[in-house]
């Protein structure tokens, strides 16, 4: 598999990006109703990722 193709794969297995989310839960001991902000923008772009990704979705 060459180094593109690897990296496109990686692309497309992980949608969207939990660092930001994560670090605040670790920050915070685990409390979500601190990182809410963090949790909406993690859900947004996961939902508007797979959006793009979804061929059925391409298709409305």
């Amino acid at each position: 598999m060459s180094e593109q193709t690897k990296q496109t794969t990686a692309k497309v297995v992980a949608p969207c990006d939990h660092r930001p989310l994560q670090e605040c839960l670790l920050k915070n001991n685990n409390d979500r109703s601190k990182c809410m902000k963090e949790w909406n923008d993690f859900q947004q772009a996961c939902q508007r990722k797979k959006k793009e990704n979804c061929e059925a979705c391409q298709k409305d």
